[in-house]
């Protein structure tokens, strides 16, 4: 389990799995993005699961606005922590973490924010349909900045 910024972590189902971790970690929100792993622990943890599959043509980016709400929602209160996990924690949940940074304002291009979290999970990978989608959320958000410049 790595942590990207404080309170917000990434990690495969292993992780998502182990109670203890989860409790060492102080695990309050998990945003599960795989097909086959349930929501182990509700209610004692509240879950957003999004069934989303690890391939170029799937569509990841019609869920960047509620899975950004429901990490911004849980760390707004400064007891929780949220975890997001796929199945490696390599390319889906990496995903999504990179669109909550962009989202949130903490980097100013995808590949800052790449970078931020390859350096705190190393294994990272988005496919290559993830990483496009990735790339236009930051062009839009650029763009939206630009306009209120304006």
């Amino acid at each position: 389990m790595n942590e990207i910024i404080p309170r917000l972590y990434l990690s495969n189902d292993t992780a998502a799995r182990n109670r203890e971790l989860l409790t060492q970690y102080k695990i309050t929100h998990i945003l599960n993005l795989t097909v086959n792993i349930p929501n182990k622990f509700e209610p004692d943890i509240v879950y957003m699961k999004l069934t989303i599959f690890d391939m170029e043509n799937q569509n990841i980016r019609q869920y960047f606005n509620e899975t950004y709400e429901f990490i911004e929602n849980a760390l707004k209160d400064k007891n929780n922590s949220v975890l997001v996990h796929c199945n490696a924690g390599i390319s889906r949940s990496a995903s999504f973490v990179i669109a909550y940074l962009l989202k949130k304002g903490l980097f100013k291009n995808y590949t800052d924010a790449y970078n931020h979290v390859k350096k705190c999970r190393p294994a990272i990978c988005p496919n290559k349909g993830f990483e496009r989608q990735l790339q236009d959320l930051s062009r839009s958000i650029d763009r939206k900045k630009w306009c209120i410049l304006l």
